[in-house]
């Protein structure tokens, strides 16, 4: 019955909020701020906006032409695990614009994924019978430059980093590449980071 959302303040008594029927089976689950991300199956990749839960609204999808049955989103990246014979095993996805996803990447066709969890750029899937696979994407990830750590989030880790190189007078912090440190460039890395990636 797809994604289906349920109020838990109280344990004992659940009560349903709202739900969004989806073309697949939904196999797992990713949300990020507002937005939900649906590992649908044959459904390929859902994405539903739960800004109001008694109403979520379908964003966009991407049809991997498998079965997805896992998700991990990383800022404006999802990584999606899929299990069907001649697809690939991970697809690595761009939802900037959640109505029209596109394609960064993909494994070969060699095992079948069904989970996933991502730490900076190297990306854990769970492949069934061939066991745990582990892959490098940061040759498919999108340029983030207010991600100063590269841990694939634009968070408050990254701007002490460029605040720390900002009041050395770090080459790093000048932001604006006028070739000198100053309120100028802490203003521009602050519109950056503000609007992360």
């Amino acid at each position: 019955n797809g994604l289906q959302i349920i109020d838990v303040t109280d344990p004992t008594q659940p009560a349903m909020l709202g739900a969004s029927d989806t073309p697949g089976d939904a196999e797992s689950l990713y949300v990020s701020g507002t937005t939900a991300f649906v590992a649908d199956k044959a459904g390929g990749l859902q994405i539903i906006d739960v800004s109001d839960p008694t109403q979520p609204a379908w964003l966009g999808s991407y049809d991997t032409l498998g079965n997805v049955e896992g998700v991990f989103v990383s800022g404006t990246t999802a990584f999606v695990a899929d299990a069907a014979s001649g697809s690939s095993l991970l697809h690595i996805i761009d939802v900037t614009n959640p109505a029209q996803p596109t394609l960064l990447g993909s494994t070969d066709a060699l095992h079948n994924g069904y989970g996933v969890f991502v730490t900076g750029t190297t990306v854990f899937v769970a492949g069934g019978s061939s066991g745990l696979q582990i892959f490098d994407a940061s040759g498919c990830l999108l340029s983030c430059p207010p991600d100063l750590n590269n841990d694939g989030v634009v968070n408050t880790q990254d701007f002490l980093v460029f605040l720390n190189a900002w009041s050395a007078g770090d080459p790093l912090a000048d932001w604006n590449e006028d070739g000198n440190v100053n309120t100028l460039d802490f203003l521009a890395y602050l519109n950056d980071w503000v609007a992360e990636c």
